[in-house]
């Protein structure tokens, strides 16, 4: 017997690599995410993330992070996670996204999940809230203000996606440019999302779902119309 699966037709990827989407829209001042906590709300511009992209990037560079190297994501929803995140692949690093824990940073070491993952991916730099010390690395904890001239490569790595080592040792996969590029198009493709909707999440960056479902798929890679997600 045959099996036939159905689906939409994939088309060409829109960019090569996920930095190239970023730069597509660095000059727009449109509303791309909306951090809401508890009162409070903090929206991000495609312009804003560009600019604070080059900050962090100007940051791991002064820190002595070089091109080749892995540099570990360790933030909550926020600016801080989508500048870090964009700013390590500018400077042609690849970024490792951490799993935040729950409770305050000031009141506990980093989880042992999170330094197995430091260790075995092999990190250079992590980017954190200042509260985290003593991991054996440089912690970078806020942007420079400062311009980069950001590398375009599609043979550095998109992410280093690891397991939630709840049953074992977390494990790492390695995400290309071109895979990142490609799910994302098509999960946004297959969601016929339109510049008048507004998306609603509360899956954190750090796990796929929220980092392909979410930050790239809704908003960065589409061609023509973009909505706003509210995290």
């Amino acid at each position: 017997m045959q099996a036939r699966l159905k689906g939409l037709a994939c088309r060409e990827n829109p960019f090569q690599t996920l930095i190239e989407a970023l730069a597509a829209r660095s000059d727009e001042d449109r509303s791309w995410l909306a951090f809401h906590r508890m009162k409070s709300v903090t929206t991000l511009t495609y312009r804003d993330a560009w600019r604070l992209a080059q900050g962090w990037a100007s940051a791991f560079a002064a820190h002595g992070v070089r091109s080749g190297d892995r540099v570990a994501i360790l933030q909550p929803n926020s600016t801080d996670f989508v500048g870090s995140f964009f700013g390590a692949l500018g400077l042609g690093a690849t970024p490792v996204p951490l799993p935040f824990p729950v409770v305050s940073l000031a009141a506990m070491q980093l989880p042992l999940g999170a330094m197995a993952i430091l260790r075995h991916a092999k990190v250079t730099a992590l980017a954190a809230p200042a509260a985290v010390s003593d991991v054996g690395i440089s912690v970078v904890t806020s942007p420079i203000d400062r311009r980069f001239d950001f590398l375009v490569s599609t043979e550095v790595p998109a992410f280093i996606q690891f397991t939630s080592g709840s049953t074992s040792s977390p494990r790492g996969v390695v995400i290309s440019q071109q895979a990142a590029v490609a799910s994302a198009v098509a999960m946004s493709d297959a969601l016929a999302l339109t510049s008048s909707d507004v998306g609603v999440s509360w899956l954190p960056f750090f796990h796929d779902m929220g980092l392909v479902g979410v930050l790239l798929s809704l908003a960065r890679l589409r061609v023509s119309g973009d909505i706003r997600v509210i995290v």
